[in-house]
């Protein structure tokens, strides 16, 4: 597909401009076992340390996989991360880290969410140091061939949940709401300070970045981020806790997106409330609602927003959500069970959409 092609697509894309159809990537599920040379590291209850990932073994792995994706014909490009799966948030926040057989774990820090200096320390972890070694090896990599952005970085509900455990940061936040407010406040900004660290680290790719996971290009600096744990909250607790530092966060770079599950669609207001965010993705779960159940909250999206629909999306999925919505400011990331899959469905796409 046409190099230039592409870029004016995404760039419609983030304008919401009117265009002939919608943009489409790949994935494929369960993204820390994409790496060849991360397959050791995953097994049961491992504790890890930075110093377990020696970053250079990675580097034949990568490489493969730019190839393999590369063949693969498709409007979104393929984005270089850190190797995602490793909770690289929740780790420079001070969690713990261990493996399983598909990924990795969050342990929570043997401290109180009250204690003012439980965050101290954070910007400058080890994990931090490592993080940075995949994103310079990534760019030495790529030589301007491939992107490279921002693997998967927990929300802020996410990461004080992962730092507490989950049922103990529910307790705290209901005997100490200030104190719970004011670690929120830390985390959005260590996070915004990771993705500002992101952005300025890595070179531009023709102007832009890319969002990586999603493999969207943007023409300026971008990030995206979520809060899956908001899910246990109501639209007002949530919004009193974190709106503001949502509209924080989406203020500090021109193109922001925000990742949704449907079973959160309860705060889909206070994240359309927010003029700064650019766009919202949301997730097609296997164990959700149908994609004609969530016609109406994605028209809503669109009414306002930018928006990404992912998941293990078939033919009829595509062509009811096609019908559907607008093309305008629509893209879909078709999760693929391998790149064989991304190619029957490419040819599907290209029957039904004129590529």
């Amino acid at each position: 597909m046409d190099l230039t092609e592409r870029f004016k697509r995404f760039s419609k894309f983030w304008a919401r401009e009117d265009t002939d159809r919608p943009s489409f990537g790949f994935g494929i599920p369960f993204p820390a076992k994409s790496l060849q040379a991360g397959l050791p590291y995953l097994k049961d209850g491992v504790r890890l340390f930075p110093g377990d990932f020696n970053v250079e073994e990675f580097r034949e792995s990568y490489e493969l996989l730019y190839h393999q994706w590369e063949a693969v014909d498709q409007d979104a490009f393929w984005t270089a991360v850190p190797w995602n799966g490793v909770p690289w948030f929740e780790a420079m926040a001070g969690c713990g880290i261990a493996s399983n057989s598909s990924g990795f774990d969050a342990l929570p820090i043997n401290l109180p969410l009250t204690d003012p200096g439980i965050l101290g320390f954070a910007p400058e972890t080890r994990w931090t140091e490592k993080y940075r070694n995949f994103l310079d090896l990534l760019g030495d990599l790529s030589g301007g061939r491939f992107p490279v952005g921002q693997p998967i970085l927990r929300g802020i509900m996410d990461t004080l949940g992962a730092m507490a455990g989950n049922e103990n940061f529910i307790y705290t936040l209901y005997d100490n709401p200030d104190e719970i407010a004011a670690r929120a406040d830390e985390v959005a900004k260590l996070l915004i300070g990771v993705l500002k660290d992101t952005v300025n680290r890595i070179a531009p790719y023709h102007g832009g970045t890319c969002l990586g996971f999603y493999n969207l290009w943007a023409p300026g600096p971008a990030a995206w981020f979520q809060d899956d744990l908001a899910v246990l909250f109501s639209p007002e607790q949530y919004r009193e806790l974190c709106g503001g530092l949502l509209q924080e966060l989406s203020s500090s770079f021109p193109y922001t997106m925000f990742h949704l599950h449907p079973a959160a669609f309860q705060h889909l207001d206070t994240l359309l409330e927010i003029k700064e965010l650019s766009a919202i993705q949301v997730n097609r779960d296997l164990a959700g609602p149908s994609v004609g159940e969530m016609l109406p909250a994605l028209k809503k999206i669109q009414e306002h927003k930018s928006l990404v629909v992912q998941g293990i999306l078939d033919e009829d999925d595509i062509n009811h959500l096609a019908r559907s919505l607008e093309p305008r400011g629509l893209h879909f990331t078709c999760m693929v069970p391998d790149f064989a899959g991304a190619e029957k469905l490419r040819v599907f796409l290209a029957r039904s959409f004129g590529w």
